[in-house]
């Protein structure tokens, strides 16, 4: 017989969720003071004067000379970053399909594959074809949001703080598709890689999701 949830159980984890999220927070303060010094630099924020009693040490000038060379640095660096991982074109990844018997027939059986001459018709499917299918269609949802702008923003996360955060979504997109009654637009969801800040997510800091995650 199946154990019924009750309303005790739904507050043992809402109290489990709030103490572990409260934990999590705490075992990373002295990161998240690190990252408040980052982001103060970057921003060019200079620090309020400090002087010890008696001690007449101008210190107004520390903040000429340190605040420029974060914001410049972290500019050079993401753009190297960017540079490498995603050069300019389409080909900065490879695509390789899972080909099953099942996928092989369903796809051969449609007939829809150009052949040289211009014409439509059907092919026998190998690795190279299905690679290739799986290839064009991430390039085609790739072009229909800036996906370079969410990967610039997750590696400008990365360099500053050491680690960065992403989740995919499906979300409604705009496009415009035309006939011989004009253009209008069309909605339809695609997937969507969205940028996390590090600071708005509390990451499992567990002894085995370390080691295997990372």
């Amino acid at each position: 017989m199946a154990l019924k949830i009750t309303s005790r159980d739904f507050q043992t984890v809402a109290d489990y969720v709030k103490n572990e999220a409260e934990r999590r927070r705490q075992n990373r303060k002295d990161r998240e003071n690190n990252w408040k010094e980052i982001d103060r630099q970057i921003a060019m924020t200079p620090k309020p004067s400090h002087t010890r009693a008696g001690d007449n040490t101008d210190r107004a000038w520390m903040s000429a000379i340190e605040l420029p060379w974060m914001a410049g640095a972290l500019e050079t660096l993401d753009a190297d970053i960017m540079r490498i991982i995603m050069p300019a074109g389409n080909d900065w990844f490879s695509a390789h399909a899972g080909l099953t018997d099942k996928y092989i027939d369903r796809v051969e059986k449609l007939g829809v594959i150009p052949g040289v001459d211009g014409g439509v018709q059907g092919v026998k499917v190998d690795q190279d074809t299905a690679d290739l299918i799986v290839k064009s269609v991430m390039d085609h949802y790739h072009a229909q949001y800036d996906s370079r702008r969410s990967w610039t923003a997750m590696t400008v996360e990365a360099v500053k703080y050491g680690t960065f955060a992403g989740r995919v979504g499906l979300l409604n997109a705009t496009t415009f598709s035309g006939d011989w009654r004009g253009m209008k637009p069309k909605t339809k969801k695609i997937p969507i890689l969205i940028p996390v800040s590090i600071k708005n997510l509390l990451l499992d800091d567990s002894l085995q999701n370390a080691l295997h995650e990372g």
